[in-house]
């Protein structure tokens, strides 16, 4: 009875399952596929994660240079701030120098 039992586990276990595809399986995915919007169809421009960097970039510059002056007097908040201000500045130039050429 065991070696019977064996015999048809491993029958049923490499039996593969028969593969069944529903009609009209494909117009359904050809059609979902054509709701998804295109970057051109989008209200965000794929160009807009650019600008926004380069906007960050110039605040960055502007924040460095304005706490600056005060860095001088050695009191640790302003120059911790500088120091994280500048951490930024550095992360985002690396970002996005480092992107591939054809997203510029």
């Amino acid at each position: 009875m065991p070696d019977n039992l064996e015999a048809r586990l491993i029958r049923a276990l490499e039996t593969p399952p028969p593969i069944l595809i529903p009609t009209g399986f494909a117009a359904r995915v050809a059609h979902s596929a054509s709701a998804i919007p295109t970057p051109a169809e989008s209200w965000v421009s794929p160009r807009f994660g650019v600008w926004a960097v380069r906007g960050a970039l110039a605040l960055l510059i502007l924040a460095m240079l304005l706490f600056a002056p005060s860095a001088i007097t050695r009191s640790v908040v302003p120059l911790t701030l500088e120091f994280i201000l500048t951490a930024e500045f550095v992360a985002l130039t690396v970002w996005i120098s480092l992107r591939p050429h054809s997203i510029r």
